[in-house]
């Protein structure tokens, strides 16, 4: 089943108190959860003494296959605590520790406009970054748009610090934890079979040593990945003395291949100076060609250059 870890950053009880809400409704949902809190940066020494909760971890984020971060409107912003433990764990981040594990983000304000919408906004961007699969109580919830009205995460005003008509919160908070922990469950699977920065296994050993990996955090894209195909070996640039493209070359290569990283695209192989001959080429040919039309035979330069109909023909232009 779907393991859920809900971050909440709480100084004087609300959003522990959320926290208290949303764990009968995950139990309810048969998902498997743990309730974490981050460290207060200031104002620490007025920590509410129900606001106090077991420290969020690395371990923590490592284990859970969906994330609910949970923060309250500081000055219109996301807290400082919530801000300072999302940046401890940037590195990991950057790993690809996080990719394709769901997020969905709550905010508490003390009246209805206090920044809620600004705050999950902010997280949200977070699960960008860290690339989650955001998962936003939508707007096509009609439950949540009569109870809570925010598509974007899920926000709540406070009475005495605590959660407004909690009756309402907690059908608001069932609504759209029921697709959260679905769409987690449903992707944890196809995580754990295939694991970020690991290819799909395939049987036979010619395909495993033939087959490229997946590009991920831990193994990036490389020039040879776009430039040169799987099965291709890149081709030492050949150039003819006395002139920047091969003897005979009619194309913008100068020999058969691809470029790769081992030989390059060159300036010569689009634009060609004055002292390079557009004899045989397609882009500058003369006559009734697209090209015919200034100095043929002459090549692009910067007292020549390349113009649309040089590449795009139209239909009573003969091709050369």
């Amino acid at each position: 089943m779907a393991r859920i870890l809900v971050v909440s950053s709480s100084l004087f009880g609300a959003n522990a108190d959320l926290a208290a809400l949303i764990r009968p409704v995950l139990a309810g949902l048969g998902a498997e959860y743990r309730l974490r809190g981050v460290k207060q940066l200031v104002l620490a020494g007025q920590m509410a003494p129900g606001a106090r909760a077991i420290m969020a971890r690395g371990d923590d984020l490592a284990w859970a296959d969906g994330f609910i971060f949970s923060s309250p409107a500081h000055t219109g912003l996301l807290s400082a605590a919530m801000k300072a433990f999302i940046d401890e764990h940037h590195d990991a981040a950057e790993t690809g520790a996080f990719i394709d594990k769901t997020f969905t983000a709550m905010a508490t304000g003390a009246y209805l406009h206090a920044g809620q919408e600004h705050v999950v906004a902010e997280l949200n961007a977070v699960a960008a970054i860290w690339g989650c699969v955001l998962v936003p109580p939508s707007g096509a919830d009609a439950v949540i748009n009569h109870l809570n009205g925010n598509p974007w995460g899920l926000s709540f005003t406070l009475h005495h610090g605590r959660v407004d008509n909690r009756a309402a919160a907690e059908q608001a908070v069932r609504s759209h934890l029921t697709r959260f922990v679905a769409v987690t469950d449903a992707l944890a699977a196809t995580r754990r079979a295939h694991p970020p920065g690991r290819e799909p296994a395939t049987s036979g050993s010619k395909n495993r040593k033939e087959r490229k990996a997946v590009p991920s955090a831990t193994h990036p894209l490389r020039a040879t990945d776009v430039f040169v195909g799987p099965h291709e070996t890149p081709r030492t640039p050949s150039r003819s003395s006395g002139s920047a493209r091969s003897s005979g070359s009619s194309g913008p290569s100068s020999s058969s291949g691809r470029h790769s990283p081992t030989n390059p695209l060159r300036a010569a192989d689009v634009f060609r100076g004055p002292q390079d001959s557009g004899a045989g080429s397609g882009v500058s040919g003369g006559g009734s060609g697209a090209g015919g039309g200034s100095s043929p035979g002459s090549g692009h330069s910067p007292t020549n250059p390349l113009r649309a109909t040089d590449v795009f023909r139209g239909p009573y232009q003969s091709r050369h």
